[in-house]
């Protein structure tokens, strides 16, 4: 049976929809998310003593995204830069995705980056 796609469409061109999904933004303690096996990114300090300034003045501005697996996909240095300021709940979205999905997905994003 195939999964039906629930969401917003948004239209890219006449001839293609992209499927646009209703995530949730839920708050989670911290220790319950697991940085990813095959996170390709190092952090030096002091761009997570940036985060933590940032995290400080501005808040959460940009959830968490999480695997179906509790891997994080993309987010590593804000988890990072939140326990370096004791923040102990943050934000997340679960993504529909795990094995080798999350892992295409979390080294796509890193490429962007």
């Amino acid at each position: 049976m195939a999964k039906k796609q629930t969401g917003i469409v948004i239209k890219k061109k006449e001839t293609e929809d992209i499927p646009v999904s209703n995530y949730h933004i839920e708050n989670v303690n911290i220790k319950t998310l697991q940085p990813h096996p095959q996170n390709p990114r190092i952090h030096p300090e002091a761009a997570l003593n940036r985060l933590v300034k940032s995290l400080k003045e501005y808040g959460w501005t940009n959830p968490i995204l999480v695997s179906e697996e509790g891997y994080i996909l993309a987010g590593h240095a804000r988890v990072k830069a939140a326990e370096k300021a004791g923040i102990t709940e943050v934000p997340i979205i679960r993504l529909p995705l795990k094995g080798k999905k999350a892992l295409a997905y979390l080294l796509a994003d890193n490429k962007l980056q």
